[in-house]
């Protein structure tokens, strides 16, 4: 039992740490991270060298944070009733997606871009129905006479992406690339079948059970073993860097310079799977089982006369998990964005763009509006609002910081949760730092902006000059 209170702690806080995709790094051409969602989107500089960073982002489609609590007295104390209010039957969904650098150089040659980069991911996916926190929290007296199912489901990935970009400028309307991404998995849960139902004879409170469970998790050892003291299945440093658990992804994409104002950006990515062969276990579970007798209340039990020692066991008979060891394979969440980028000036653009990501035979759809404006070419500053599903609004901020060389960045998907976070459904944060080379536009004066690739000289039939015309951003 220690061994799964610490697995959903860990769940938990990888959750926490941020599969929810950013929605406001797409529409900010000039940070140069902004390629590796928009394969075919030219950087500014000829050479951009990008520091290690971090961002996180998590999207929890049923409840704000804040329904959790109910304010008593001088304090809180947590009160499932608002959340459970909010919660659909039976697709409530927890997603979260962490990000970690360790850096990428961006190098552009005449009509063509090429760029290394490396992210380790970290993607919660965690589905579960209203039954699963309402009996535990109302108890099973809730649902008597009633057959209801309260099995979550989780997925969970784990893994290395090293990455090689293309982008190539056909001409001065349109450009392509792609970004090549070789996988390397480190630890995975993936939920095949997950079904748990409960029956309360309204009689004699008796509780008929039945599970169909199917999982299977990679670099994990067996969480129902508890001669096992071990979570992870190895401590050795370099499965964490390359392993036997290979996968491959790709990136595509195409921008198109419409006019002097409009342009049109769209890419899929993460069209790809991780093939998991090395500490795989698959864990399956098809019993029925009764207990007599029991009101099932663990978080609220007033009259403190719930003791899980007495039906722990017959949890543990009741799933008795087969274990084997098999090799598996899952799909990354496919990701796309369509949008479009209005400069209303040298120094203002404004934008739309839809994005959505595609995982398991759903899709959680954006729409989202954008504003930049410049100042010089020091600092650029950004927001944008989001709809997303089930009518959540964001508020998102982004800055650049321009010294130099030197680039300094920051952007949220949704300020309001990261200033108080009981008030919203999602968020995201990105912080890091880029070393700029080689800017293609000239320098502009204090408080103007570059002029735009359309506006300088042309390249004489049969030459190629070294410019951007996609990049009508100061």
């Amino acid at each position: 039992m220690k061994k799964i209170a610490f697995l959903i702690l860990f769940f938990l806080n990888a959750a926490w740490l941020g599969a929810q995709q950013e929605l406001g790094l797409s529409m900010i051409p000039q940070l140069g991270q902004s390629s590796q969602l928009h394969p075919a989107l030219f950087t500014e500089s000829r050479v951009v060298l990008a520091f290690p960073s971090f961002s996180t982002a998590f999207y929890n489609s049923s409840f704000q944070f804040g329904d959790l609590l109910r304010k008593e007295g001088a304090g809180y104390v947590v009160d499932l009733e608002a959340a459970l209010a909010e919660m659909s039957v039976d697709r409530n969904l927890f997603t979260s997606n962490s990000r970690f650098s360790i850096g990428s150089l961006s190098l552009q040659l005449k009509r063509w871009q090429f760029s290394i980069f490396h992210n380790t991911h970290f993607l919660t996916h965690f589905r579960y129905p209203k039954a699963l926190p309402e009996i535990l929290w109302r108890g099973n007296a809730y649902y008597i006479g009633q057959e209801v199912q309260v099995a979550p489901s989780l997925n969970l990935m784990g893994y290395n992406e090293y990455g090689l970009g293309v982008a190539h400028q056909i001409n001065k309307r349109l450009s392509i690339g792609v970004n090549l991404k070789a996988l390397s998995g480190f630890l995975a849960v993936n939920t095949i079948r997950s079904r748990t139902t409960l029956y309360t004879d309204p009689e004699i409170y008796q509780i008929t059970a039945s599970s169909d469970i199917l999982f299977q998790t990679a670099g994990l050892t067996d969480i129902f073993d508890e001669n096992e003291s071990d979570v992870l299945a190895t401590t050795d440093p370099f499965y964490y860097i390359a392993n036997q658990n290979l996968g491959f992804a790709l990136d595509i994409g195409a921008v198109i310079q419409a006019n002097d104002q409009l342009r049109i950006l769209a890419s899929i990515r993460d069209i790809g799977s991780i093939s998991w062969d090395e500490y795989t276990l698959q864990q399956e579970s098809r019993k029925n089982f009764q207990f007599d007798g029991l009101n099932v209340r663990p978080f609220d039990d007033e009259n403190d006369d719930f003791d899980f020692e007495v039906i722990r066991d017959s949890i543990t008979d009741l799933f008795d998990f087969q274990k084997s060891e098999v090799s598996f394979q899952t799909d990354l969440p496919t990701s796309f964005t369509a949008g479009a980028l209005i400069d209303l000036n040298p120094s203002l653009n404004v934008g739309i763009a839809l994005q959505g990501e595609f995982y398991q035979g759903s899709m959680n759809p954006a729409i989202s509006f954008h504003a930049q404006k410049a100042f010089g070419r020091v600092l650029h500053l950004g927001g944008f609002t989001a709809l997303r599903d089930k009518g959540t609004v964001n508020l998102g901020l982004n800055m650049n910081l321009n010294l130099g060389p030197v680039q300094f960045y920051a952007l949220t998907d949704n300020i309001i949760t990261l200033i108080d976070p009981t008030s919203g459904q999602n968020t995201s944060i990105r912080l890091g730092m880029n070393l700029l080379l080689f800017n293609k536009h000239k320098k502009a004066k204090d408080g103007e902006t570059p002029p735009t690739p359309e506006s300088q000289p042309q390249p004489e039939e049969g030459k190629e000059l070294f410019d951007n015309r996609f990049q009508n951003e100061p």
